[in-house]
């Protein structure tokens, strides 16, 4: 028969997870893409004089390809490309797939699929033709192009990616609070890790097939087919995934034979530092920065988050019986260790901030940046609480004792024994809406990237109620700058109702402007300029006019930070 203290050991880890699941449900949306096409061949919308014998996208970064990751459709919808795409051995920044040279003339749709360096899903479509543009309907590229296009996807990946975090730190942390701070507990807390390596095992395992959806676009049975499985399995993502369900394995086998809490504690530290072997510590510049960062920032993190469920189960056994003074010490020894976590967050966390960020204003201006806040706030209430912990009640605890005559002070110990226990279930919960926050930060463009601080500025706005602007400036410096404009359907394809163009170019800090300019046409639904307008850094109002019939004008207004 399980004891009863088990029993809610058990069901408040049931709680924490599933509250973390609801939220990441509320809170996440599909992460922006981290991977940017800068070619395509065939350019999208154009005509083509005879049938190419293969069809290619160009990115800014390498690219992981799934099996039929690149698909080809003529205008019936059905499907012409040979079956074979994938990365181009000899440059991994383009994709590419073979389709017949004999081709008939008419129009074809291309929809792609790719995976960026950070493991996260990209995708899109576009449109050429082939003699002439027999034109193909937006109902047709929607549907093509919304294949594997689930909500549910995207929730269940974050989620799910949620769950395995906060089950393998507070496996690291619990190990090794059993280690550093109070030897006696290991066996209370080993059946809490072991339940805690199986959930984050499962969740490690639910991962692959769920990441395989986003990344081929395919349903839950053809995603988890062989072929899908192994490109994800060649690509950090999958292969991160598959060492961390491993190595949470070797936990419990571990603990169930008593291979010994040092080999035990290697696997679950090893489970935990997987985190670092895919998404942005792999990408950001400079990486060696990022990566040593990143695993002090997992292993603080699992110190202070374990350790505060340790210490609450610790807490409650001296408190059983009835011993303060002991109780007062391990929370002491504690302190000291989460002293040392707190301080490794902090600089761990300011360098990875410092990478991801780089100027204040993207902390206010970015999905990325205004998370982080978020994230840097809660850390900070919780350190208070844990000051107040350490400063106010644990002396108040201790002050019960061998205080006969006087019952005031053991009623005051009382007091301060259960909110002890609060504070410290308010300190486990807070961190782990931290590691929910954490969760979706791995999700977001870093802030850098966003603001166009670290290359190119890019971003997209509505213009008027059917149509969206893409803004690329390139490298977003004062001085010599590429401007690129794509006005797009709500379906991605050009839009080919926009007659001409015009931008009005204007320098906030140093009221310069508008200055009136007309870019060249480059294509279908392209416009670019190249000059050194951008002359002066500071805030610039980018003003699109797009011409969309004879009397109808379209008109955004866009504010960059030039470098």
């Amino acid at each position: 028969m399980i004891a009863a203290p088990a029993i809610r050991r058990t069901r408040a880890v049931l709680w924490v997870l599933a509250l973390a699941v609801a939220l990441l449900a509320i809170l996440s949306e599909p992460a922006h893409a981290h991977a940017a096409v800068e070619a395509t061949f065939p350019a999208d919308g154009s005509i083509l004089e005879e049938a190419p014998v293969e069809v290619s996208i160009t990115f800014n970064e390498g690219v992981g390809v799934p099996t039929a990751g690149l698909r080809v459709y003529d205008s019936t919808g059905e499907r012409i490309d040979l079956g074979d795409s994938g990365v181009d051995p000899q440059n991994t920044d383009r994709a590419r797939v073979s389709v017949p040279g004999d081709a008939r003339e008419g129009t074809y749709v291309v929809t792609w699929r790719a995976t960026s360096a950070d493991g996260h899903p990209v995708k899109g479509a576009f449109v050429y033709s082939v003699i002439a543009d027999e034109g193909v309907g937006d109902d047709l590229v929607g549907a093509l192009f919304a294949g594997g296009e689930d909500t549910v996807v995207v929730v269940t990946s974050v989620a799910v990616r949620g769950v395995t975090m906060l089950s393998v730190l507070m496996v690291a942390g619990l190990i090794g609070f059993g280690l550093l701070v109070d030897p006696g507990i290991s066996a209370a807390t080993d059946a809490l890790v072991r339940r805690l390596a199986w959930v984050g095992l499962a969740a490690s395992l639910v991962g692959l097939p769920v990441q395989s959806m986003l990344a081929t676009g395919f349903g839950p049975l053809d995603a988890v087919g062989a072929t899908p499985m192994l490109d994800l399995l060649g690509q950090p993502v999958g292969w991160s995934g598959l060492v961390r369900a491993a190595l949470l394995a070797g936990v419990v086998v571990g603990q169930r034979r008593g291979l010994g809490s040092l080999l035990v504690a290697g696997f679950g530290v090893a489970a935990l530092l997987s985190f670092a072997l895919d998404g942005h510590s792999l990408t950001q510049q400079p990486i060696a920065v990022m990566f040593v960062a990143d695993v002090a920032h997992l292993l603080a993190g699992a110190t202070w988050l374990g350790g505060l469920v340790g210490l609450g189960m610790a807490v409650r056994a001296r408190r059983r019986a009835d011993d303060p003074i002991d109780a007062a010490a391990v929370v002491a020894r504690f302190s000291g260790v989460a002293t040392w976590a707190l301080g490794a967050v902090s600089v761990a966390g300011s360098a990875m901030a410092w990478v991801t960020v780089r100027q204040p204003r993207a902390l206010t201006t970015t999905d990325y940046g205004r998370t982080l806040l978020a994230k840097v706030a809660i850390v900070a209430v919780v350190a208070l609480v844990g000051l107040y912990n350490n400063r106010r009640l644990v002396p108040a605890v201790a002050g019960g004792v061998g205080e006969e005559p006087d019952a005031r002070p053991a009623r005051v110990a009382d007091v301060a024994w259960a909110r002890l226990g609060g504070t410290l279930r308010a300190e486990a919960g807070l961190l782990a809406v931290v590691v929910l926050i954490t969760g979706l930060l791995v999700g977001l463009q870093p802030a850098a990237q966003e603001a166009g601080i670290t290359g190119a500025f890019s971003t997209c706005a509505p213009l008027g109620d059917d149509l969206e602007v893409n803004l690329v400036i390139d490298p977003n410096r004062a001085g010599l700058n590429e401007l690129h404009v794509y006005v797009l359907t709500p379906t991605g394809r050009v839009a080919e109702q926009v007659e001409g163009l015009r931008l009005e170019l204007e320098q906030r800090d140093h009221a310069i402007g508008p200055i009136e300019r007309e870019p060249l046409v480059a294509g279908p639904g392209h416009w670019t300029l190249t000059g050194r307008d951008f002359s002066i850094p500071g805030r610039w109002a980018v003003t699109i006019r797009a011409r969309t019939g004879r009397f109808d004008e379209q008109t955004t207004t866009i504010e960059v930070v030039v470098n």
